[in-house]
Order: C-alpha cells, then sequence, then structure tokens
C-alpha cells in the first residue's frame, strides 16, 4: 500500500493505518487504534506476537522444510496456538474488548492470515481452517 496524507508519503500499511485513524476520527467515528491504557498496551503485544507469526510462517514458507513437522512447522504452529489463544481471551469476536468492530490489530492479522492459511495448505500441505485446532481463529475469520 501507498498514500501520502499532508506532505508525508508512507508505504507500511500499520503506519498507513494509525494515520487514517488520526486524521480521519471523529464523533462517531469507529477507532482504529485505542486510546493510551490498558488495551492499547495490549494491542501493542498483538502486533507483536503479529510479526512473531509473520517471522514464522517466512521461515515455514521460504525455507525448505526437512520432512513432516520439521523445526519451521514446529515453530509456525506454535506461534499460530498463541494467537488463537490470544483471541480466545476477548470476550468478543475481535482481538480488542474494547471495540465493537475490527481495530488496527484485526486488520493487520487478516491481511497476513489469509495468505498463511492458502500457502501453508499449497505448499506445505498443512490445513488450518476447518482442522479444528485453531477455535477462536475459526470463529474470528468469517466476520472479517
Amino acid at each position: 500500500p501507498a498514500i501520502e496524507i499532508d506532505g508525508n508519503f508512507m508505504t507500511d500499511s500499520l503506519p498507513i493505518m494509525q494515520a487514517l485513524d488520526q486524521t480521519f476520527s471523529g464523533e462517531g467515528t469507529p477507532r482504529m487504534v485505542p486510546p493510551p491504557g490498558p488495551e492499547r498496551d495490549r494491542a501493542s503485544k498483538l502486533l507483536g506476537l503479529e510479526r512473531e507469526l509473520f517471522g514464522a510462517w517466512c521461515s515455514l514458507t521460504f525455507q525448505p522444510g526437512k520432512g513432516l513437522m520439521d523445526r519451521n512447522e514446529r515453530a509456525f504452529m506454535a506461534t499460530l496456538r498463541r494467537v488463537d489463544e490470544a483471541l480466545g481471551e476477548s470476550t468478543g469476536p475481535w482481538f480488542l474488548d474494547s471495540a465493537d468492530h475490527p481495530t488496527l490489530v484485526d486488520l493487520q492479522y487478516v491481511s497476513h492470515v489469509e495468505r498463511m492459511l492458502a500457502s501453508a495448505l499449497y505448499w506445505k500441505g498443512i490445513q488450518i481452517r476447518g482442522s479444528g485446532r485453531f477455535s477462536n481463529l475459526e470463529a474470528w475469520l468469517p466476520p472479517l
């Protein structure tokens, strides 16, 4: 993605979403970024976990495997389980309890998770969706 706002050119999706949220926030507009406090701290931790998941997926996808359940596959699946558990910690369908809509955290995850589901199945034969192993992830995907 790429955008220019007030003369500032950006090409990274996370800063773009933050800038859009700040630039176009107003009364009645759902906020994508929680205000400072516990929910913002949780959002930061979840975004760090997303980077871990992305790294594990890159290792799984782009490094040669060494047979069934190799080190990269184990690391990816373990990180995906942590993501599933994090989703289970919220009371609603989204990563953050403070919103009744997807937030920046959900949007950052979904753009990569959808690719992960397809590529893990296609390239490595790992079925994630419909496997029964990630119930919170399964519940989160349809509304998005």
